[in-house]
C-alpha cells in the first residue's frame, strides 16, 4: 500500500522562473531527472457520489505514454496545503474504469461494493507536467508543475501549481523545503485537490473537516504538530484572502486568534522571544486595522452628542485614511507569502524539537512560568497554550488567567488606541481635527475607566 505525502503550491509562471533560477534548487534538482507528459485523467463516481461520500476519490489517467492506470485516493489527514492520503494504483489495459482489483491492493474491499451499478464521468483534469527530481537533506523529492485545464461540463477552470511529493525520506525535509521555497517566492498553498476544484465546477461542495488537535495527558507532543498544522492552516486560508483585499472585521478577529494559538506554541516549542518578525508584523497589522475600526464605530456614536459643524470634521477622513492604510501593508504581508513561510517554518520546528516525549508536564510547567509575568504578551501565550490542551488542570488555568487578562488588556488596548488618534494628530494641522481627536480620546478613556 503506497502513502502519499505531497504539497500543493501556487506559484505564478514568473516566480516559477525564479524558483527554478534559485541556486539551492539548481543543486537539488539530480542530473537529467526532468520529464515532461500530457497527462488526461477523468474522474469518475456513482451517481449518488458514493465515493466522495465514504472519502474516496476514484480516478483513470492517461499517462500519454501508450500506459494506463486508475488510482483510488483515501482520505486520511490534510492542511495547510499539505496532504497524507493512502494511494493504490492499478495498471489498466485502456482508459476504461475498472473497479475490483483494489482489495488485494490493500483497500480492504472491492470498489463494486460502493458502486453496484458502475460509475459516471464527473470531470477531465489535462495538464502539461513537467517533473524534476530533488535530493533534499535526507530525502528524495519529487517537483512536479502542472499547467493545463479542468473541464467539467461547458466550465473550465486553469490549472497553474506545483506539487511536492515526497518519495523517500522524512515529513521534516518536505515542510523545509516548502519554507525555504516561501522565503525566496511568494508561494500560497493550495487547499483544494483538482478534485475538489473540479466537482466545484459541477456546483457541488465537498467538505472536510479538520478536526482541532489538542495535547492531552499522556500522549506524546506529536500532536503539537498537528495542533500547529490546525491554525497554520487557517491562517493560511486567511493569507489568500488578505492578499485578495478581503478585511471583514469577523474575519481580522478570528486571524487575529489563530495566529496567538500558532505564537503560543512557537514559544513553547522554542522558548520565548519577543522579536518574531513575521508573526509580529501580522499580529501587529491586523491588530491596528481593529482598533481603527473600533475607533470609527466609537466617532460615529460620539458624532451624535455634537452640532453639525462638529460633525463634519475631517477626522473621519483621517480615520478611514489611516485604515486604508493599515489594510495595504496587510495586504501586502500576504502578497509576499510570508505566512507561507512562517507556518511551515514552525511544523518543522515542531517535528525537530518535540520528538515523542509526553507534553502535558512541560505545558503546565510553561504556562506556570507565563502566568507569573504582568506583561500582556506573557498572559496571552498562556491563556492560548492552555486552550491548546485538554482536561481539567488546563480548564482551571484557563479561569484564571481569564481574570488576569481582563485587568491588563484595557490598558493595552488604550495605549495602542491613543497611539493612534496621536499620530493623526502629529499629521495633522488642521485645528477640527486634534480638536476632535481629543474629545474621541476622552470618550474612549471614559468608557476603559
Amino acid at each position: 500500500m503506497d502513502y502519499e505525502v505531497e504539497l500543493k503550491l501556487l506559484i505564478s509562471k514568473e516566480n516559477l522562473k525564479k524558483l527554478l533560477a534559485l541556486d539551492l534548487m539548481k543543486q537539488a534538482i539530480r542530473k537529467d531527472s526532468k520529464k515532461e507528459r500530457k497527462l488526461s485523467t477523468v474522474y469518475y463516481d456513482t451517481k449518488d457520489l458514493d465515493f466522495m461520500h465514504r472519502g474516496v476519490v476514484y480516478r483513470v489517467r492517461d499517462k500519454g505514454d501508450k500506459n494506463y492506470e486508475a488510482t483510488v485516493k483515501t482520505a486520511n489527514s490534510s492542511g495547510g496545503g499539505l496532504s497524507q492520503r493512502v494511494e493504490l494504483n492499478l495498471p489498466l489495459e485502456n482508459k476504461k474504469p475498472v473497479l475490483e482489483g483494489f482489495a488485494s491492493l490493500g483497500l480492504g474491499m472491492e470498489l463494486t461494493e460502493l458502486a453496484p451499478e458502475g460509475v459516471v464521468k464527473l470531470f477531465t483534469v489535462e495538464v502539461k507536467r513537467t517533473t524534476y527530481i530533488l535530493d533534499w537533506q535526507q530525502s528524495v523529492i519529487e517537483l512536479a508543475i502542472d499547467r493545463g485545464k479542468i473541464f467539467a461540463g461547458s466550465a473550465l477552470e486553469k490549472v497553474e501549481e506545483i506539487e511536492l511529493e515526497l518519495l523517500q525520506g522524512r515529513l521534516e525535509d518536505l515542510l523545509e523545503l516548502t519554507s525555504v521555497i516561501a522565503q525566496n517566492i511568494p508561494a500560497f498553498p493550495e487547499e483544494r485537490s483538482k478534485f475538489d476544484r473540479g466537482i466545484a465546477l459541477l456546483g457541488i461542495v465537498n467538505v472536510e473537516d479538520f478536526p482541532v488537535y489538542k495535547i492531552a495527558n499522556k500522549k506524546t507532543v506529536d500532536e503539537i504538530f498537528k495542533a500547529v498544522q490546525h491554525w497554520g492552516t487557517k491562517i493560511l486560508v486567511f493569507q489568500n484572502a488578505f492578499k485578495e483585499g478581503h478585511f471583514y472585521k469577523s474575519g481580522l478577529r478570528e486571524a487575529r486568534h489563530n495566529l496567538l494559538f500558532l505564537r503560543s506554541l512557537k514559544n513553547f516549542v522554542n522558548g520565548m522571544d519577543y522579536n518574531e518578525g513575521i508573526i509580529s508584523d501580522w499580529l501587529n497589522s491586523i491588530e491596528e486595522i481593529l482598533n481603527i475600526m473600533y475607533l470609527q464605530k466609537q466617532w460615529q456614536k460620539l458624532q451624535g452628542f455634537f452640532d453639525k459643524e462638529a460633525g463634519r470634521s475631517s477626522l473621519s477622513k483621517k480615520l478611514q485614511e489611516a485604515l486604508e492604510l493599515k489594510q495595504e501593508k496587510l495586504r501586502l504581508l500576504a502578497s509576499e507569502g510570508s505566512a507561507t513561510c512562517f507556518v511551515y517554518s514552525l511544523l518543522v520546528q515542531a517535528l525537530q524539537k518535540c520528538g515523542n516525549e509526553n507534553a502535558f508536564e512541560p505545558l503546565k510547567i510553561c504556562i506556570k512560568a507565563w502566568r507569573g509575568e504582568t506583561s500582556i504578551y506573557y498572559l496571552q501565550n498562556a491563556i492560548y497554550l492552555a486552550l491548546s490542551a485538554e482536561g481539567k488542570t488546563f480548564s482551571k488555568q484557563i479561569d484564571k488567567l481569564k481574570k488576569q487578562i481582563d485587568k491588563e488588556y484595557d490598558k493595552f488596548q488604550f495605549a495602542q488606541l491613543r497611539d493612534i488618534l496621536m499620530q493623526i494628530m502629529d499629521e495633522s494641522t488642521g485645528k477640527a481635527v486634534h480638536r476632535n481627536a481629543g474629545f474621541l480620546l476622552g470618550w474612549i478613556m471614559s468608557k476603559k475607566m
